[in-house]
């Protein structure tokens, strides 16, 4: 056998079990980040993650970045751009929109500042769609946000015809009650969440699953675990 092809392997494996050892959350994050696109991959890792006691956190539009980060509690963040349909040229903008401007408000709020920061850039990126709105939903990145995963996604197109009205008023130049500062306390009609019918438990850790191909925030196992543990 290749001793130099012996030696070169060896020297890797001293390298990343160094890693794993010394920064668990960080070597985890980074092989995950290499395994975006790959859901049997990441899955695999996650439940090393667990074996190891380092905690991943579900995607998050106000904290999470566009690939798999750890934080200062040794916490994993789930990459955004992890999420199915969701591409990262647009959760780097999404990013660069929240790191300027704060945190977002409401999924209005997500809309309008994310298409207003994409409208500003010289050079197009994919824009913010319908679809990438209900995948980030889907997987519970706006759970943050005023509203439950039913109620945000029958807001979605209400979201984004205000977004799109926001910018064609933008583009002419035109200015709201808003902007001049008359009327602060008058509520935006348009910017009102939908109704909707609350999404079962069952329902919403399987629309969690198919958008990040795994159940993250909960399982369907976890009302009977106290049964299961007794036997």
């Amino acid at each position: 056998f290749n001793k130099a092809h012996a030696v070169c392997y060896a020297v890797v494996a001293y390298q990343t079990a160094y890693l794993k050892a010394n920064y668990g959350p960080e070597y985890m994050a980074a092989s995950m980040t290499s395994k975006m696109g790959k859901t049997e991959d990441i899955v695999t890792i996650i439940q090393e993650c667990k074996r190891l006691g380092i905690e991943v956190v579900s995607p998050n539009i106000n904290t999470s970045y566009g690939v798999f980060t750890a934080n200062e509690k040794g916490q994993i963040l789930y990459g955004l751009a992890g999420i199915r349909n969701v591409g990262l040229a647009v959760i780097e903008d999404v990013v660069a929109e929240r790191e300027k401007n704060g945190p977002f408000k409401d999924i209005f709020d997500f809309c309008k500042r994310v298409a207003a920061y994409q409208g500003s850039l010289k050079e197009k990126h994919p824009p913010l769609s319908k679809k990438l709105l209900e995948c980030l939903v889907m997987a519970g990145a706006l759970d943050d946000l005023p509203g439950s995963r039913a109620v945000l996604m029958a807001t979605v197109d209400r979201a984004m015809e205000v977004a799109a009205k926001d910018q064609e008023d933008k583009s002419k130049g035109q200015m709201s009650l808003f902007d001049l500062g008359g009327a602060a306390e008058m509520p935006n009609i348009a910017e009102v969440l939908e109704d909707a019918e609350e999404w079962s438990c069952m329902e919403m850790l399987n629309k969690e699953r198919e958008v990040l191909g795994m159940f993250l925030s909960g399982h369907p196992l976890d009302e009977f675990r106290p049964e299961l543990q007794g036997f």
